[in-house]
């Protein structure tokens, strides 16, 4: 399994309960990371094997390259990309029990 959290930590020399801070999350990472676990899976699958990437994967084109690796790599691609409204991301993310401080995102919905 190729866990985009993991190669992101790994990138910034952070354990994997570590916490990032918000430059670590900028698109060019995001970028590097997915284009890093995207490129292990198909060594992994090219190999014979299956091949599991975990990540957001939130925008479109991120998606596409998952499926591209797939078909260059002569395999069947079977993606599960998970999908939820505002409110019920929002409603997960509180309810979580490690706590951690308040993401600005959520602070600034509130005063809006």
């Amino acid at each position: 399994m190729f866990r985009s959290d993991i190669e992101r930590k790994a990138l910034y020399g952070v354990g994997e309960h570590e916490r990032l801070s918000p430059p670590a999350y900028r698109a060019e990472v995001s970028e590097r990371v997915y284009r890093i676990i995207i490129d292990q899976a198909a060594r992994v699958a090219r190999a014979g094997h299956a091949a599991i990437v975990d990540g957001v994967f939130a925008r479109e084109e991120e998606r596409a390259a998952l499926e591209t690796a797939a078909a260059a790599a002569g395999v069947e691609f079977h993606g599960l990309f998970l999908v939820a409204d505002l409110a019920t991301r929002v409603q997960r993310v509180s309810a979580r029990t490690l706590r951690m401080p308040m993401p600005k995102w959520r602070a600034n919905r509130r005063n809006s």
